[in-house]
């Protein structure tokens, strides 16, 4: 369970960089490189873990990889008569779990209610997929709203959309959520199809260990943060001030809270007092000098159940 006091509670100093949302030829149709080129790039690019998430399709790392992976598809809902391999638009969601029968168990359904339903445990992981992309935007507010209970986070960036209909940064609507609804971790992905994709966004977990059972219990808590490029070096909670602090000295700092109002804002570390503000939550979105960008979850006023 979250701590959404403080998700960064008793942090180690080993950070895994890692990609959830990746797709690979021939079994995904938006795939455009095979497997065994995805995991080589990955491996080049500095990452730590990788979940190769095929549409549809719980696929087998039967490559050899530096890489810790994690099982996970991305899922699509579907008319009753269709087959379940088939890809749809409607209603994408990103299902993890160390357990890959767990995983592929998300294809006997085909509603996003009862899939969530029926996943929603300490065993999985379930994200919703880029809500800003099409025209209209694959999810609507109410749309999340809707499918708020059971998730356990959603896309607030996905770097593939900046070539594609829609818009990439979903943050607006995160905080929607957040104000409307509650707690709901923030995930950035690459959503990689095509070797260009490789290496554009990544979430950063806090690990006790370099594993995969260690990896998938950090992300269930929000142990980490998303970038497209911004480290940062510090982030902590003490009473009602919050700290926040990037590695590189020419990155600004926002403290955001409900609604996605700006309370505060200052270059490289940021310190702000919950109490002087009248919102639930606060998060941080940090800002490099070329467009580079990171993103805490949110700590909340006050312990949620």
């Amino acid at each position: 369970m979250v701590n959404w006091q403080n998700p960064y509670e008793n942090l180690t100093d080993i950070w895994l960089k890692g990609n959830l949302h990746t797709h690979t030829a021939p079994q995904s149709p938006c795939g455009l490189v095979a497997m065994n080129r995805v995991l080589e790039l990955y491996e080049q690019k500095g990452y730590d873990f990788l979940s190769i998430s095929d549409h549809q399709f719980c696929s087998t790392v039967d490559h050899p990889t530096k890489l810790i992976t994690i099982p996970g598809l991305e899922w699509n809902s579907r008319l009753q008569e269709q087959s379940r391999d088939v890809v749809n638009y409607r209603e994408h969601l990103g299902i993890y779990s160390l357990d890959r029968d767990l995983v592929s168990s998300a294809l006997e359904f085909t509603g996003p209610e009862e899939t969530i339903s029926s996943l929603q445990n300490g065993q999985s992981l379930i994200v919703l997929n880029h809500p800003n992309w099409l025209v209209p935007h694959h999810y609507s507010e109410e749309e999340l709203f809707t499918l708020y209970s059971g998730c356990d986070g959603l896309e607030i960036y996905n770097a593939v959309i900046n070539r594609h209909p829609g818009v990439a940064d979903a943050t607006m609507k995160w905080d929607r959520v957040l104000t409307d609804k509650g707690p709901i971790l923030g995930f950035a992905s690459d959503d990689s199809h095509m070797e260009a994709d490789i290496g554009n966004a990544c979430i950063m977990v806090n690990v006790e260990r370099a594993s995969s059972e260690d990896i998938f219990a950090r992300i269930k808590v929000g142990a980490f943060y998303c970038s497209t490029g911004v480290v940062i070096q510090h982030i902590s909670r003490y009473g009602d001030l919050l700290t926040c602090q990037a590695e590189s000295a020419d990155v600004t700092i926002e403290a955001i809270g409900e609604n996605g109002q700006i309370f505060s804002v200052a270059d490289n570390t940021l310190e702000i007092d919950m109490s002087n503000y009248p919102t639930a939550y606060i998060r941080f979105t940090l800002y490099g000098n070329r467009k580079e960008q990171a993103w805490t979850q949110p700590f909340f006023r006050k312990v949620q159940n």
